[in-house]
């Protein structure tokens, strides 16, 4: 095989150093070439090593294409990049890439993702093709940032239009009804969502169990995690725990707790450490909970000092 097929097999197998390695030695590299490797680091959330490559193309005769474009963006989407987002959006402008629907829905849901209503609405509603992802990536970005009613009015008009819904759009809307209170409505849409014969994720069991806990009908929940035909994640267990510890629940229900915990433990499930991440000057900074591998950890330790020390100085807790 040519390097370029050694390079499209090592980044869609997700072997990003095999593939940067093969991509390193390509002598004169194409703009398929350049599109696999930026698709590659955007597939594993590499944000500013996508954004990188992009940059350097910039630099050379090569003109990027809506391939490339929707792999940065999504990149962008994925990390919480906006700044960086917002500044591939305008070169696809200035440059006239053909924004197809590919790429619209990438711009849609990046910022849908990031809460940026306006600008979704804006380069949704210039499209010509409205399809069901675009529209569950509309929906899904309403649900998160609270906008509820406005993600069940578009839900409506999807519905009215005749456009299957997937398994984002169900998402979406359990979202929105876990928001709002509306426990009866999501009931209705989950039993909807059953009989179009999509098969229920563990994200949808998941929104399901937060809209019960969110409602105080902690029994329900333990009777829904009892009956999920797949095992529930450390989410889900997380959720249910919290859920339980907030209603001050009996003695009897603090017991299931502990059951919970040690079927947990017994059956090697931890729980996900948290994650953020901070944009600056275009470049994605990630922490993760219990990792000091951060480049300027003394300097960011120092400040976190400094922080805790004026806290205390004002008679506080840090």
């Amino acid at each position: 095989m040519s390097r370029r097929h050694w390079l499209t097999f090592y980044a869609k197998c997700e072997e990003i150093g095999f593939a940067k390695k093969v991509f390193d030695e390509i002598p004169e590299k194409d703009l398929v070439a350049w599109s696999t490797m930026i698709s590659g680091y955007s597939r594993l959330g590499m944000v500013n090593a996508a954004f990188g490559l992009f940059q350097e193309t910039k630099k050379g005769d090569i003109v990027s294409d809506e391939v490339t474009m929707v792999s940065v963006i999504s990149a962008c989407a994925a990390s919480g990049a906006l700044d960086v987002g917002r500044c591939v959006h305008a070169f696809i402008d200035k440059h006239s890439i053909n924004a197809d629907l590919e790429l619209d829905t990438a711009l849609v849901n990046m910022y849908g993702k990031r809460g940026c209503i306006e600008k979704l609405l804006e380069v949704f509603d210039v499209k010509p093709v409205k399809d069901t992802k675009a529209l569950s990536s509309m929906i899904v970005g309403m649900a998160i940032h609270g906008l509820a009613e406005d993600a069940l009015k578009a839900f409506s008009r999807m519905e009215e239009a005749k456009i299957k819904p997937n398994h984002a759009t169900f998402i979406g809307i359990l979202l929105a009804c876990a928001h709002s209170g509306q426990v009866y409505e999501a009931q209705k849409y989950w039993s909807s969502m059953l009989e179009s014969e999509l098969k229920p994720s563990m994200e949808h069991y998941g929104c399901m169990i937060d809209l019960l806990r969110r409602a105080n009908l902690v029994e329900e929940v333990c009777t829904f995690v009892e009956t999920m035909p797949i095992f529930p994640d450390a989410a889900i267990w997380r959720t249910l725990l919290v859920g339980c510890k907030k209603n001050k629940m009996a003695e009897k229900e603090w017991v299931k707790m502990r059951l919970m915990r040690k079927h947990m433990k017994d059956e090697g499930i931890k729980a996900i450490p948290g994650c953020s991440s901070i944009e600056i000057d275009g470049f994605v900074h990630e922490f993760v909970m219990g990792n000091w591998s951060h480049p300027e950890t003394e300097e960011i330790r120092e400040v976190l000092r400094d922080i805790s020390e004026r806290v205390s100085g004002f008679g506080l807790e840090p």
